[in-house]
Protein backbone atom coordinates (compact mmCIF):
# COMPACT_ATOMS: atom_id res chain seq x y z
CA UNK A 1 0.00 0.00 0.00
CA UNK A 2 0.42 3.92 -0.48
CA UNK A 3 0.76 6.64 -2.83
CA UNK A 4 2.78 6.99 -6.03
CA UNK A 5 2.37 10.48 -8.00
CA UNK A 6 -1.28 11.21 -8.18
CA UNK A 7 -2.02 7.12 -7.65
CA UNK A 8 -3.62 5.70 -3.98
CA UNK A 9 -2.55 2.11 -3.77
CA UNK A 10 -4.95 0.46 -1.10
CA UNK A 11 -3.42 -2.31 1.34
CA UNK A 12 -3.63 -5.20 -0.59
CA UNK A 13 -3.31 -9.00 0.28
CA UNK A 14 -0.84 -11.20 -1.44
CA UNK A 15 -1.03 -14.87 -1.81
CA UNK A 16 2.33 -16.83 -2.36
CA UNK A 17 3.84 -20.13 -1.70
CA UNK A 18 7.81 -21.47 -0.63
CA UNK A 19 9.19 -24.36 -0.91
CA UNK A 20 12.53 -24.90 1.47
CA UNK A 21 15.27 -26.21 -0.59
CA UNK A 22 19.82 -26.66 -0.34
CA UNK A 23 21.28 -23.38 -2.04
CA UNK A 24 23.28 -25.78 -4.20
CA UNK A 25 20.00 -27.52 -5.95
CA UNK A 26 18.37 -23.72 -7.27
CA UNK A 27 18.77 -22.97 -10.46
CA UNK A 28 18.00 -19.67 -12.59
CA UNK A 29 17.49 -18.48 -16.01
CA UNK A 30 20.64 -16.32 -16.23
CA UNK A 31 23.88 -16.96 -17.32
CA UNK A 32 26.08 -16.81 -14.42
CA UNK A 33 30.04 -17.07 -16.51
CA UNK A 34 31.17 -18.04 -20.11
CA UNK A 35 31.16 -22.41 -20.70
CA UNK A 36 28.48 -23.03 -18.65
CA UNK A 37 25.84 -25.77 -20.03
CA UNK A 38 22.35 -24.44 -21.15
CA UNK A 39 19.69 -26.70 -21.36
CA UNK A 40 16.84 -26.05 -22.91
CA UNK A 41 13.32 -27.58 -21.80
CA UNK A 42 9.99 -27.00 -24.00
CA UNK A 43 7.04 -27.32 -22.07
CA UNK A 44 3.99 -29.19 -23.37
CA UNK A 45 0.61 -28.53 -24.60
CA UNK A 46 -2.41 -29.92 -25.33
CA UNK A 47 -4.52 -30.29 -28.33
CA UNK A 48 -6.31 -27.64 -27.38
CA UNK A 49 -3.49 -25.41 -26.69
CA UNK A 50 -3.69 -25.56 -22.85
CA UNK A 51 -0.64 -26.59 -20.89
CA UNK A 52 -0.19 -29.97 -20.20
CA UNK A 53 0.59 -29.81 -16.50
CA UNK A 54 1.41 -33.59 -16.57
CA UNK A 55 4.10 -33.56 -18.58
CA UNK A 56 5.07 -30.25 -17.31
CA UNK A 57 5.59 -31.83 -13.95
CA UNK A 58 7.70 -34.60 -15.30
CA UNK A 59 10.15 -32.07 -17.59
CA UNK A 60 10.97 -30.32 -13.46
CA UNK A 61 10.80 -33.83 -11.80
CA UNK A 62 14.19 -34.47 -14.46
CA UNK A 63 15.49 -31.10 -14.08
CA UNK A 64 15.38 -31.76 -10.71
CA UNK A 65 16.98 -35.00 -11.10
CA UNK A 66 20.06 -33.35 -13.52
CA UNK A 67 20.63 -31.11 -10.26
CA UNK A 68 21.12 -33.95 -7.84
CA UNK A 69 24.73 -33.86 -8.77
CA UNK A 70 26.63 -36.76 -7.05
CA UNK A 71 23.69 -39.63 -7.62
CA UNK A 72 24.30 -42.92 -8.23
CA UNK A 73 21.50 -43.57 -10.76
CA UNK A 74 20.61 -47.40 -11.22
CA UNK A 75 17.37 -49.39 -12.34
CA UNK A 76 17.23 -52.65 -10.95
CA UNK A 77 19.94 -54.69 -8.36
CA UNK A 78 21.88 -57.73 -7.85
CA UNK A 79 24.11 -58.71 -5.26
CA UNK A 80 24.33 -59.64 -1.17
CA UNK A 81 22.60 -58.15 1.28
CA UNK A 82 25.11 -56.08 1.64
CA UNK A 83 24.31 -54.22 -1.21
CA UNK A 84 21.10 -54.29 -0.60
CA UNK A 85 21.84 -52.84 2.91
CA UNK A 86 23.79 -49.99 1.31
CA UNK A 87 21.16 -49.25 -1.07
CA UNK A 88 17.94 -49.15 1.25
CA UNK A 89 17.66 -45.23 2.08
CA UNK A 90 20.60 -44.29 1.29
CA UNK A 91 20.14 -40.50 -0.21
CA UNK A 92 23.30 -40.76 -2.53
CA UNK A 93 21.27 -43.57 -4.95
CA UNK A 94 18.32 -42.46 -7.28
CA UNK A 95 16.04 -45.51 -8.27
CA UNK A 96 14.59 -44.93 -11.84
CA UNK A 97 12.82 -46.79 -14.21
CA UNK A 98 14.39 -48.14 -17.02
CA UNK A 99 12.20 -45.95 -19.29
CA UNK A 100 14.49 -43.58 -17.54
CA UNK A 101 17.93 -44.51 -17.03
CA UNK A 102 18.32 -45.80 -20.43
CA UNK A 103 16.79 -42.93 -22.26
CA UNK A 104 19.04 -41.64 -24.58
CA UNK A 105 18.37 -38.14 -24.57
CA UNK A 106 18.67 -38.57 -20.32
CA UNK A 107 21.58 -40.72 -21.15
CA UNK A 108 23.30 -37.38 -23.02
CA UNK A 109 22.96 -35.00 -20.48
CA UNK A 110 25.83 -36.50 -18.58
CA UNK A 111 28.48 -34.68 -20.02
CA UNK A 112 32.12 -36.72 -20.86
CA UNK A 113 29.42 -39.72 -20.57
CA UNK A 114 31.81 -42.50 -21.82
CA UNK A 115 29.75 -45.74 -22.81
CA UNK A 116 31.61 -49.18 -22.94
CA UNK A 117 30.01 -52.09 -24.26
CA UNK A 118 31.21 -55.37 -25.36
CA UNK A 119 30.10 -57.90 -28.56
CA UNK A 120 30.05 -61.41 -29.34
CA UNK A 121 31.61 -60.48 -32.88
CA UNK A 122 31.86 -57.12 -34.97
CA UNK A 123 32.52 -57.67 -38.69
CA UNK A 124 34.07 -55.13 -41.46
CA UNK A 125 31.58 -52.99 -41.52
CA UNK A 126 31.07 -52.28 -37.79
CA UNK A 127 27.86 -54.34 -37.13
CA UNK A 128 28.04 -55.18 -33.46
CA UNK A 129 26.54 -58.41 -32.36
CA UNK A 130 26.56 -58.85 -28.84
CA UNK A 131 23.22 -60.41 -28.10
CA UNK A 132 24.03 -64.04 -30.30
CA UNK A 133 25.97 -67.04 -31.28
CA UNK A 134 24.42 -66.97 -34.78
CA UNK A 135 21.19 -68.14 -34.11
CA UNK A 136 21.39 -69.15 -30.16
CA UNK A 137 20.32 -66.17 -27.82
CA UNK A 138 23.64 -66.13 -25.81
CA UNK A 139 22.64 -62.63 -23.49
CA UNK A 140 19.80 -59.98 -23.81
CA UNK A 141 21.01 -56.55 -25.54
CA UNK A 142 21.31 -55.01 -22.16
CA UNK A 143 20.25 -50.96 -23.66
CA UNK A 144 23.52 -51.18 -25.16
CA UNK A 145 22.33 -48.92 -28.10
CA UNK A 146 20.88 -46.76 -25.37
CA UNK A 147 24.07 -45.70 -24.12
CA UNK A 148 26.18 -45.64 -27.55
CA UNK A 149 23.32 -43.11 -28.22
CA UNK A 150 23.47 -41.02 -25.22
CA UNK A 151 27.27 -41.21 -25.08
CA UNK A 152 27.38 -40.17 -28.91
CA UNK A 153 24.88 -37.38 -28.12
CA UNK A 154 26.86 -36.09 -24.81
CA UNK A 155 28.95 -33.59 -24.65
CA UNK A 156 32.41 -34.50 -25.22
CA UNK A 157 31.23 -37.97 -24.85
CA UNK A 158 32.25 -41.51 -26.30
CA UNK A 159 31.05 -44.85 -27.08
CA UNK A 160 33.45 -47.35 -26.62
CA UNK A 161 32.78 -51.23 -27.85
CA UNK A 162 35.99 -53.23 -26.13
CA UNK A 163 36.25 -57.14 -26.96
CA UNK A 164 39.54 -59.55 -26.49
CA UNK A 165 40.17 -60.05 -30.29
CA UNK A 166 39.48 -63.57 -29.60
CA UNK A 167 37.76 -65.91 -27.40
CA UNK A 168 39.38 -68.27 -24.91
CA UNK A 169 38.74 -71.06 -27.69
CA UNK A 170 40.65 -69.07 -30.10
CA UNK A 171 37.86 -67.79 -32.56
CA UNK A 172 38.10 -64.36 -33.95
CA UNK A 173 35.66 -61.69 -33.01
CA UNK A 174 36.33 -59.09 -35.40
CA UNK A 175 35.01 -61.32 -38.25
CA UNK A 176 34.43 -61.26 -42.15
CA UNK A 177 30.66 -61.32 -41.77
CA UNK A 178 28.39 -62.12 -38.80
CA UNK A 179 27.03 -65.62 -38.04
CA UNK A 180 24.18 -66.75 -40.12
CA UNK A 181 21.32 -65.72 -37.58
CA UNK A 182 23.29 -63.13 -35.37
CA UNK A 183 21.78 -60.33 -34.06
CA UNK A 184 22.82 -56.95 -34.62
CA UNK A 185 22.23 -54.73 -31.55
CA UNK A 186 24.44 -51.96 -32.49
CA UNK A 187 23.91 -51.05 -36.30
CA UNK A 188 27.37 -50.65 -38.14
CA UNK A 189 26.15 -46.27 -38.51
CA UNK A 190 26.11 -46.12 -34.33
CA UNK A 191 29.36 -47.65 -34.62
CA UNK A 192 32.03 -45.43 -32.59
CA UNK A 193 35.31 -46.39 -30.89
CA UNK A 194 36.22 -50.40 -31.14
CA UNK A 195 38.88 -51.45 -28.59
CA UNK A 196 41.08 -54.44 -28.70
CA UNK A 197 44.18 -55.49 -26.69
CA UNK A 198 45.54 -54.21 -30.28
CA UNK A 199 44.31 -50.96 -30.82
CA UNK A 200 41.89 -48.80 -30.66
CA UNK A 201 39.65 -47.25 -34.12
CA UNK A 202 37.11 -44.92 -34.66
CA UNK A 203 34.71 -45.76 -37.03
CA UNK A 204 32.34 -43.18 -37.17
CA UNK A 205 32.11 -41.20 -40.48
CA UNK A 206 34.56 -43.68 -42.59
CA UNK A 207 33.38 -45.55 -45.26
CA UNK A 208 33.05 -49.38 -45.51
CA UNK A 209 36.96 -49.92 -47.11
CA UNK A 210 37.86 -47.58 -44.62
CA UNK A 211 36.35 -49.37 -41.14
CA UNK A 212 37.98 -52.91 -42.99
CA UNK A 213 41.20 -51.57 -42.74
CA UNK A 214 40.77 -50.18 -39.23
CA UNK A 215 39.48 -53.62 -38.29
CA UNK A 216 41.71 -55.39 -39.37
CA UNK A 217 44.25 -53.41 -37.72
CA UNK A 218 43.11 -54.41 -34.43
CA UNK A 219 42.25 -57.93 -34.76
CA UNK A 220 44.87 -61.07 -33.74
CA UNK A 221 47.59 -60.67 -36.00
CA UNK A 222 47.08 -64.35 -36.69
CA UNK A 223 43.39 -63.52 -37.96
CA UNK A 224 44.57 -60.69 -40.39
CA UNK A 225 45.31 -62.31 -43.76
CA UNK A 226 42.32 -64.42 -43.48
CA UNK A 227 40.35 -60.82 -43.04
CA UNK A 228 41.91 -59.27 -45.78
CA UNK A 229 41.31 -61.84 -48.24
CA UNK A 230 37.73 -61.31 -47.05
CA UNK A 231 37.98 -57.65 -47.65
CA UNK A 232 39.78 -58.54 -51.35
CA UNK A 233 36.68 -60.88 -52.25
CA UNK A 234 33.96 -58.17 -51.16
CA UNK A 235 35.47 -54.89 -52.03
CA UNK A 236 37.19 -55.95 -55.43
CA UNK A 237 40.78 -55.81 -56.91
CA UNK A 238 41.24 -52.28 -55.76
CA UNK A 239 41.60 -53.27 -52.34
CA UNK A 240 45.11 -53.30 -51.57
CA UNK A 241 45.45 -50.34 -53.59
CA UNK A 242 43.21 -48.49 -50.98
CA UNK A 243 44.95 -47.05 -47.72
CA UNK A 244 44.14 -44.85 -45.36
Amino acid sequence: SGSFDDMDVPPTLVSFAIAPEEADHLISPEFKAAGHPVYVFDAAYTPDGAPDYTAIKAMWEEIADLIRTGKVVSSFLLGSQDVYSFIDRNPDVLMRKIEYTNNPFIIAQNPRMKAINSAVEVDLTGQICADSIGTRIFSGTGGQVEFVRGATMSEGGKSITAFASRTLKGQNKIVATLKDGAGVVTPRSDAHWIVTEYGAVDLYGRSLQERAKLLISIAHPDDREMLDRAAFERFGPHWHNFSI
